[in-house]
């Protein structure tokens, strides 16, 4: 063999020999060189090939020399080394790589044999880098399966808290699934089962436990069965969403937690239990700050309206808009109120020295009627009524239908005054009233009882002004007695009687 021949020989089969030992390698393991497995087995898989074929290019160089085959035996020199390999691969304990396609290794059978047999272990890594072995979709370790859009075929499963997320608002940023999941808290995250049977009673405890104070717990659609009611000082706010008892029923209590829930169609808000000094179920603050505006708007902390319309609303059943219903049948020394209002002026109001202050009611009640006709035509209207119902005697006359009070804002403060206890007047100077005060009830005692007021300053008891008529009813007898305050002895003077009798 010629020099020239001899050197391409040896080049062109140290190539070969360290092309088909990083093939040899590969088949060994999976066909992905970036596993640190894979790089461990290629290193050692390698470097005992390349011993290998140490001796097999002596072998074959000495075979070719004493053929003098010269440039022929030089280009079958690839031919016979794959062959070698590949009967070594198969001889070896490990099962070898099937290619099924590329880059499935040095195979003609991969349809591409120029690009194979010519390619640099390099070149190969590159390509396999970008591929996938159709055995690792959806394998462990492997790779996820997709449709045709993209799309994983089947759900994530595990724990992945970790995993971000965000919104799709603009501005939004990322959040671990963890942190937006701990926003609120779910009962069903501490195992709650809904089912109407199991006792969910730890669970619900669980989730008052981790809750803080003032925070929301949800409770999502189920039956609820439970055998103790949850506890704790720190209050909580429960939101049940379709939530019932374990009979089928409304959820109506969870202790002294406050319960917001739908009942009967609507939203409702309970509290079954309470503990000694509690705030309100429901509180709502409206804190005025601005100046200006229209004149005459109302500003409304809170506002209903109910409207009944006159086409298809021929009702026989009451429509309240408001109703409150106080049941109590407690004692002790305190007071039970079915609706309370509150108008004060504080302490500290005229500290600003812009003198006056605006008139404030601690309750108004107006009713209108806007027809412009009589009331035999249009209907009646009644601006309030306050009923009281009751069966048998009032020896201590505690019951009364409307009572006024009248007190000093500071007992320590100078008297007060209020001018008038029952006021009726007009706002125009044209409309009447029919009978200012109609007393048509049955009275046993007396029409105006004003034996226990006490004149200051000489006042009239009854005061009807000049040119007034004091007309009494025909009735076969009329009887009209003034009696004045006893009058101490030492004066000299003596009761006054005026007693027509008719």
């Amino acid at each position: 063999m010629s020099p020239f021949l001899k050197t391409r020989f040896l080049l062109s089969l140290c190539s070969g020999a360290a092309l088909l030992a990083g093939a040899e390698g590969a088949a060994s393991a999976r066909p992905n060189h970036l596993l640190p497995q894979y790089q461990a087995a290629w290193q050692a898989t390698a470097s005992a090939s390349v011993s290998q074929l140490s001796t097999l290019s002596a072998t074959a160089a000495e075979t070719a020399a004493r053929s003098g085959s010269g440039a022929s035996a030089v280009a079958q020199m690839p031919t016979l080394l794959r062959s070698a390999l590949m009967a070594k691969s198969l001889a070896s304990s490990v099962a070898p790589y099937v290619p099924t396609r590329p880059p499935g290794g040095l195979d003609a059978a991969t349809g591409v044999p120029a690009l194979w047999q010519n390619a640099t272990i390099g070149q190969i890594g590159v390509m396999a880098d970008g591929s996938v072995q159709q055995s690792d979709k959806g394998a462990p370790n492997g790779v996820a399966a997709l449709d045709a859009n993209g799309a994983m075929t089947a759900p994530v499963s595990g724990d992945l808290s970790t995993a971000t997320a965000k919104i799709g608002a603009n501005g939004a940023v990322g959040r671990p699934l963890a942190e937006r999941f701990a926003d609120q808290l779910n009962a069903k995250d501490f195992g709650l089962a809904l089912d109407g049977k199991t006792d969910d009673t730890a669970a619900l405890q669980a989730a008052k436990n981790a809750a803080a104070s003032g925070a929301v717990i949800q409770l999502p659609a189920g039956k609820l069965a439970l055998k103790a009611l949850p506890t704790g000082s720190m209050p909580n706010l429960w939101q049940a969403n379709g939530t019932l008892q374990a009979d089928g029923g409304p959820l109506t209590t969870l202790g002294t937690d406050v319960l917001e829930s739908t009942l009967e169609g609507g939203k409702y808000f309970a509290r079954g239990q309470t503990a000694a000094d509690m705030a309100p179920v429901l509180r709502k603050d409206l804190d005025v700050t601005h100046s200006g505006g229209k004149a005459g708007f109302v500003m409304n902390l809170e506002k209903g309206n109910c409207t009944i319309p006159s086409v298809g609303a021929a009702l026989n059943d009451y429509v309240w808009c408001h109703s409150t219903v106080l049941n109590s049948a407690a004692f002790g020394g305190g007071q039970h109120v079915a609706q309370a209002s509150l108008a004060q002026r504080p302490a500290n109001a005229l500290a600003d020295g812009k003198g006056s202050r605006s008139q404030i009611w601690a309750g108004y009640d107006e009713t209108r009627d806007d027809t412009g006709q009589p009331s035999n035509i249009a209907g009646s209207l009644v601006g309030r009524e306050i009923d009281v119902y009751a069966n048998a005697d009032d020896p201590n006359n505690w019951r009364i239908g409307l009572q006024l009070q009248i007190a000093g804002a500071d007992s320590a403060g100078t008297p007060g005054r209020v001018g008038k206890g029952i006021a009726l007047g007009n706002n125009d100077g044209t409309s009447a009233y029919g009978i200012m005060i109609d007393a048509a009830g049955r009275f046993d005692t007396a029409g105006i009882d004003l034996s226990r007021s006490t004149p200051v300053n000489n006042a009239p008891v009854l005061n009807i002004g000049a040119n007034r008529n004091l007309a009494f009813s025909e009735t076969t007898s009329r009887i009209f007695s003034l009696i004045p305050p006893p009058i101490p002895s030492d004066t000299g003077m003596t009761p006054r009687h005026f007693s027509p009798l008719g």
